[in-house]
């Protein structure tokens, strides 16, 4: 359940924020533990008074004030007044318990009440009928056809979003390679019929079918202290030669297409991650982990879900499927223990600055 504070305790709230942080560390704290960019989100140059109560009323808003109170206690830990502050509230950062530990007896109580503060109860036939939904929106990307590469998944009707290297060939004209040979299949979910036929519906891009896209960056391949650029978000935008998403399915149901808000969920650390897939070019299958950390300036989020090679490309929701992240790579070196993507708030700040028409909501 949401945390829901009354009207004085929102204003003692701005109060002990204001005098914990300055600009700068605010933003930091926002940046490093929300992957929240203060800048970016709203207007800096009015005044710190006025910049901390638009970014609680935004965080109360947008449902995660919890987050950023807890955020703020963790980033501040000498401020007295801002942790007194918060044990009055009564919540507490999850308990990070080791993944491989069997709990019996009594200690089987805490296990059970530790799983409860990290995730809602969700109603079950409703997650799975979102979830299935969700499947039919998700296809394997082939280059050529029967080559599988990457994954995508519909954000409009005629409209597919992935990650750039995965069409980097066909972009760059690679080994004669050209966009009649990008093949979209729809509808993977069974193991093969035989080695010569797969399952599914297959659909071809438009002739003008990049809509837009950002390359990598050198630090994805490279485990340096340099960080991948505004403009290196490793996504592409593009258009179908069928409007796939107005498809009737079993039980005339329309396939429709993944809603992008526009305000893109807030993740922080050890928030569920769920990533639906096809893992070295596998029917549709399903990750979950969880949040890790974001980078230095937060267009990087990493997370402890299983990904292979063509899992690039895919969605990454929240524990309520709402998508956040767009899932590019591993850690840029075998040593680096997490897979990471992009934050979608990112990608659709890019979008709107280029003038892409929006699909978001």
């Amino acid at each position: 359940m949401a945390l829901n504070l009354t009207l004085n305790q929102q204003e003692e709230l701005e109060k002990v924020v204001l005098k914990a942080y300055d600009l700068n560390g605010l933003e930091r704290m926002l940046r490093l533990k929300l992957g929240f960019k203060l800048g970016e989100e709203m207007n800096t140059n009015r005044g710190l008074k006025y910049v901390v109560s638009d970014l609680v009323q935004k965080a109360v808003d947008d449902g995660w004030i919890e987050k950023l109170i807890i955020a703020a206690k963790e980033g501040a830990p000498q401020n007295l007044p801002l942790q007194e502050f918060v044990s009055t509230l009564n919540i507490k950062p999850v308990e990070k318990l080791p993944k491989e530990n069997i709990v019996t007896g009594e200690q089987g109580n805490r296990l059970e009440k530790a799983v409860r503060k990290r995730a809602p109860l969700i109603p079950f036939a409703a997650f799975t009928s979102k979830l299935s939904a969700i499947g039919s929106r998700i296809c394997r990307i082939e280059i050529p056809k029967g080559t599988a590469q990457g994954t995508g998944w519909l954000v409009g009707p005629d409209l597919i979003m992935t990650a750039y290297h995965v069409i980097e060939k066909v972009v760059k004209e690679v080994d004669g390679l050209a966009d009649a040979d990008i093949v979209c299949r729809f509808d993977y979910l069974s193991a093969t019929i035989n080695q010569h036929a797969l399952p599914g519906r297959i659909c071809k891009v438009a002739v003008q079918y990049l809509v837009d896209y950002s390359p990598y960056s050198r630090a994805d391949l490279e485990a340096t202290n340099d960080e991948p650029g505004p403009e290196e978000l490793d996504y592409a935008l593009i258009r179908l030669h069928e409007a796939v998403g107005n498809d009737l399915l079993d039980g005339d149901i329309r396939r429709g297409f993944i809603e992008v808000p526009e305000n893109p969920p807030v993740m922080t650390e050890n928030d569920f991650v769920i990533i639906p897939q096809h893992p070295d070019g596998r029917m549709l299958e399903l990750a979950l982990g969880e949040i890790l950390k974001y980078n230095k300036i937060a267009n990087r989020v990493q997370y402890d879900a299983n990904t292979e090679p063509g899992s690039s490309g895919s969605p990454c929701f929240t524990i309520n499927l709402v998508p956040f992240g767009l899932h590019h790579a591993s850690g840029p070196a075998n040593n680096l223990a997490y897979n990471q993507g992009v934050p979608l708030r990112s990608i659709i700040k890019l979008l709107k600055k280029r003038n892409i028409s929006p699909f978001w909501t």
